[in-house]
């Protein structure tokens, strides 16, 4: 008896489209973290240690708009970035930004997890660096950046 239980919980599970790799399980379930987010910078390295180059326009205010396979990060004065975000809530974005004289051509990885009706995007800013204050002209910076959802705001 114990034999034919396994064997249906292991066919059922088959059936039923599996694991976590499976590709075509949440298709249609796109999570939807549009919304206004406040951000926290948790830690900035590289180019000489001068974390401005991500809290001057990073910590505070973003504003994400738009379709899950098609979302606008708006950060505020000039600094708008396009993105998605998956079934299983890996959230991507970059682009090619000016911040005072530097330019910042900069990409997003990370997740996005609900909790009470809450999001939270967690992820890693790498970011490329062009700007002649530094003596090599470009650098490069990592960052770990957390968005709160403000909820109830909209």
């Amino acid at each position: 008896m114990r034999n034919v239980f396994v064997m249906c919980v292991c066919v059922g599970h088959w059936a039923c489209g599996g694991g976590n790799d499976d590709s075509g399980g949440n298709s249609g379930n796109l999570p939807d973290i549009s919304g206004d987010y406040q951000v926290m910078v948790n830690w900035v390295t590289g180019c000489d240690g001068d974390p401005g180059i991500v809290e001057d326009w990073a910590q505070g205010p973003l504003s994400i708009e738009g379709s899950p396979s098609n979302l606008s990060f708006d950060f505020g004065d000039d600094m708008d970035f396009s993105g998605t975000v998956s079934a299983s809530g890996s959230v991507w974005f970059s682009g090619v930004v000016t911040n005072d004289s530097a330019t910042l051509d900069l990409g997003f990885s990370g997740t996005a997890d609900q909790t009470d009706d809450q999001w939270v995007v967690l992820g890693e800013l790498e970011i490329v660096v062009e700007d002649d204050e530094f003596t090599s002209n470009n650098c490069s910076v990592t960052s770990e950046i957390e968005a709160f959802e403000l909820v109830g705001v909209r």
